[in-house]
């Protein structure tokens, strides 16, 4: 990953999580939008705090720093259900700094003494 972890959206319009399902990488974070024109709410069946209610227009967000599953449901409306998995972070990409090896030193000028008998 360039600059760090991406982030999720999940969208709540016409009494429906979109996405119902989300897969990502512990330390990534998950806004919740409340695009529908009725109030709704956030409720983790992990017993983790979420917004109620959430009123149309309003966001939430939260950040999942450990690998799991979560499963939540609309606090008003129960028959919303969705569920997220966070995995373990990924490995970190390697740096290696690859740079041009030096020219190559001509036969007699590797050593300074030996720079007065060298001839080309």
């Amino acid at each position: 990953m360039a600059d760090g972890p991406s982030n999720a959206h999940v969208s709540i319009a016409n009494f429906a999580f979109a996405p119902t399902e989300l897969v990502m990488d512990a330390g990534q974070s998950v806004t919740w939008s409340s695009d529908d024109g009725a109030p709704h709410g956030l409720a983790f069946r992990n017993e983790a705090q979420g917004p109620e209610p959430m009123l149309p227009g309003a966001d939430f967000t939260r950040v999942f720093d450990g690998p799991g599953s979560f499963d939540y449901v609309c606090a008003a409306h129960a028959y919303l259900t969705a569920r997220g998995t966070v995995r373990s972070s990924p490995p970190r990409e390697s740096r290696l700094a690859v740079s041009s090896p030096a020219p190559p030193v001509a036969a007699g000028r590797e050593h300074p003494q030996m720079a007065d008998h060298w001839q080309p």
